[in-house]
């Protein structure tokens, strides 16, 4: 059935790791540090509370951390406030107890008061908006989880029940929703998805992971039908064959790339499928962004389908 306390489950473990990149409790008291121009008394306490972190370490890690949190320190001093956010965002898991420590020890060595005020004012300043990132991330979070449970409704029968292989009735409701959702399904939403594929893969649930599946499964065919409908580098033969395989399950590949390729009205051949494949798509999968949860999941998807029209080409040579 479905869980409610699936998408809590992962809603949470979310939050966990995205709340474990700086301790608010360390935090406030290096602010309030800074602020009353303590920044020894901090260090002092720091090291005692993480003594034991910062040895382990080796040295050549701690100088290039110590380098690191210069060059962003420098960078958030000379930021707009309109791009603040931003920058923090791009940089948010190097917000930890050692950046706040950093300022701490940068405050204490500064020449003026003017420049420790700025110093405070800066730690305060990453604080809050490293807060409003959070709370958007949440946000962000629970409607992600809402779209997740939404679409696992759809291939859920009446009672709440998951059958696997998913009915095609069902598979096509969702195809649907997923076309309609378009692209505010992203990186995000991805992200998700593998979260409830966690959770469910730790409690057992192995109906529940293949459903998952699926569901990724069919978000990556929905993105690459979207992008041949973009492309204009593929011709009309071999976009009408992709579009037919794509609009598919993965288990009736062969059939139907056969079906088009092997009979006597065939406009293009198992090469030509792959050579689309390989470089109008594989271009788009290079597009996205590197490292995403997005991109693996779509190359994923594209490497099962080369790798299945490589095998009807061999077979057909």
């Amino acid at each position: 059935k479905i869980s409610a306390h699936l998408g809590q489950a992962s809603i949470q473990h979310t939050r966990q790791m995205l709340s474990a990149i700086y301790s608010l409790t360390t935090l406030s008291w290096v602010l309030d540090a800074t602020a009353r121009g303590n920044a020894c008394v901090t260090q002092s306490a720091y090291r005692n509370n993480f003594s034991r972190t910062r040895t382990a370490w080796p040295r050549a890690l701690v100088d290039t951390a110590l380098a690191s949190n210069d060059a962003l320190i420098s960078k958030l001093r000379g930021t707009p406030t309109s791009g603040f956010q931003a920058v923090l965002a791009e940089n948010i898991k190097q917000i930890d107890q050692r950046f706040f420590l950093r300022i701490a020890e940068l405050s204490d060595a500064a020449g003026d008061e003017d420049e420790r005020d700025e110093l405070s004012q800066l730690a305060s300043h990453v604080a809050k908006t490293v807060e409003e990132i959070l709370e958007l991330a949440d946000e962000r979070m629970n409607a992600d989880a809402s779209k997740v449970q939404d679409l696992l409704r759809l291939l859920a029968s009446d009672t709440g029940e998951f059958e696997t292989p998913v009915p095609e009735a069902r598979r096509a409701a969702l195809r649907g929703a997923i076309r309609q959702m378009g692209k505010t399904l992203d990186d995000s939403f991805v992200g998700t998805v593998q979260a409830y594929m966690k959770k469910a893969n730790d409690d057992g649930f192995a109906d529940m992971l293949q459903v998952l599946r699926e569901l990724l499964q069919a978000f990556a065919a929905e993105f690459l039908l979207s992008s041949i409908k973009d492309s204009r580098g593929t011709d009309a033969a071999t976009g009408a064959v992709l579009r037919a395989v794509l609009e598919t399950e993965p288990e009736r590949w062969t059939v139907v790339l056969q079906e088009h390729l092997r009979s006597d009205e065939a406009e293009c051949s198992a090469d030509d499928v792959l050579s689309v494949l390989q470089d109008t798509m594989g271009e788009i999968v290079l597009g996205m962004p590197s490292g995403s949860g997005m991109q693996a999941v779509v190359a994923e998807y594209l490497n099962e389908l080369l790798s299945c029209t490589r095998n009807l080409a061999s077979e057909m040579a």
